[in-house]
C-alpha cells in the first residue's frame, strides 16, 4: 500500500495527469471533437473505458484501510488537533493515555512517525 500523502503516491498521480494531458487532446482531435458535450460523451464512452482496460490493475489484496466510525459527537471529537509520535509499541501517547493503533494489513504506519491525534 502506498499512502496517499507519500511522495510515491503524488508522483503516481502527477504521471497520470501528464498522461491524460498528453493523450486526451490528441485523441479528441483525431475523433474530430470540437465541443464540450461531444468531449464529455467521448470521455465516458470511449476514453475512460479504454484507459482503464489498458492500465487498471486489481488490488493485490482484499480489505479496506478505513476504520469505522463508532459514533459520538463529531463537534467534540474533531475540535482540537495535537501532533504526537507513534511509539515503539505502535501506540500514540496522549496526556496520561497511550492510544493503540491496531494492526491492519491494509494500513501501515511506521513506528516513530509523527501523527495528528
Amino acid at each position: 500500500m502506498i499512502a496517499a500523502y507519500s511522495p510515491d503516491a503524488r508522483g503516481r498521480s502527477e504521471r497520470a495527469f501528464a498522461t491524460h494531458q498528453a493523450r486526451l487532446p490528441k485523441e479528441l482531435a483525431l475523433a474530430g471533437i470540437t465541443d464540450m458535450t461531444a468531449a464529455n460523451r467521448y470521455l465516458a464512452e470511449v476514453y475512460r473505458p479504454a484507459f482503464n482496460r489498458e492500465l487498471a490493475h486489481p488490488a493485490q489484496e482484499e480489505g479496506s484501510a478505513f476504520v469505522p466510525f463508532l459514533g459520538g459527537n463529531l463537534d467534540e471529537v474533531l475540535c482540537a488537533q495535537y501532533e504526537r509520535t507513534v511509539g515503539k509499541d505502535n501506540g500514540v501517547p496522549f496526556e496520561r493515555w497511550v492510544l493503540p493503533i491496531p494492526a491492519d494489513p491494509c494500513r501501515s504506519l511506521p513506528i516513530g512517525t509523527a501523527t495528528p491525534t
